[in-house]
């Protein structure tokens, strides 16, 4: 497992009802996105989704 992540990065929406954290990892040209969400089932469709998917 000597795998390197050359970038990290956190994007924090702030929500009516909990926050939510995108956690993306790139290597070269491959690139993971991991959803914390805290909020509640609406959060991601009236905070997040309208940011990221733009």
């Amino acid at each position: 497992m000597n795998e390197r992540i050359y970038k990290i990065s956190v994007r924090v929406f702030q929500a009516k009802q909990g926050d939510s954290f995108l956690i993306t990892l790139q290597k070269c040209n491959e690139e993971v996105n991991i959803m914390i969400d805290f909020g509640t089932y609406n959060t991601y469709f009236d905070y997040i989704k309208p940011v990221c998917w733009i």
